[in-house]
């Protein structure tokens, strides 16, 4: 029950710092970049965060809360996050011209382009921050989220105030996000041994089946909170 507590504690203590780091982040950036700048990202980084959302497709979920053991799938989870994210950059990168067209703005296409090495990275962080969320460890995933977090504010600030303008946010988000995966890597006690273990196709897809609930209240969740985004 103590290491339970603990790590809620961690964990909303870190949320609470992060929120800090972010409302101050925002407040300086309202005053280097011009509204339209904002806009602009926001169009920019809504279909990456969509297709974000194909990632892990409710494998990061079922990770944490399966009774069985973490390892028993995670080398598989890892090996088929990572070929999804391979996808979705594929996907993104060559549908930027369409999305652009869509938002009217062609200035769009290098910067969806820019943002789709993202999902690589995420779908490389999904199953290690699967793991520190199933074995309790909010210290370490907070302080390597505030950390990166912070990146992300000193570069986009940084760039901003030199008069890189949206580049400047799209910078510190791919900065935020590859540092995010790094540490990861770094920090969690467990790896993937692709190469050890074999490539089954039977337990690919058994693992599919049972993360395809998970998705759907996920990508129900997203759809709910951004219908008016779209």
């Amino acid at each position: 029950i103590s290491k339970l507590a603990h790590s809620h504690f961690s964990k909303y203590s870190f949320k609470f710092i992060m929120y800090g780091i972010n409302a101050l982040s925002k407040l300086f950036i309202a005053h280097l970049l011009f509204p339209a700048d904002l806009g602009l990202f926001s169009m920019v980084i809504l279909p990456i965060n969509f297709l974000t959302l194909f990632i892990g497709l409710g494998v990061d979920y079922f990770l944490i809360t399966s009774q069985e053991k973490f390892e028993k799938n995670a080398n598989h989870a890892f090996l088929f996050t990572s070929i999804i994210g391979i996808i979705l950059f594929t996907l993104s990168f060559l549908s930027a011209p369409a999305v652009a067209s869509f938002f009217n703005n062609n200035s769009m296409i290098a910067m969806i382009r820019f943002m789709s090495i993202i999902l690589v990275f995420d779908s490389i962080s999904i199953i290690f921050m699967s793991f520190f969320v199933r074995e309790l460890h909010f210290s370490t995933k907070g302080i390597v989220e505030t950390v990166t977090l912070l990146s992300n504010s000193i570069v986009s600030i940084t760039l901003a105030f030199f008069g890189y303008g949206i580049w400047s946010l799209l910078w510190g988000y791919a900065v935020q996000h590859f540092l995010l995966m790094l540490c990861y890597i770094l920090f969690c006690p467990w790896k993937p041994h692709i190469i050890s273990s074999t490539f089954d196709k039977k337990s690919i897809f058994a693992l599919f089946s049972k993360t395809t609930p998970f998705f759907s209240g996920t990508f129900l969740a997203w759809f709910v909170t951004n219908v008016d985004n779209i």
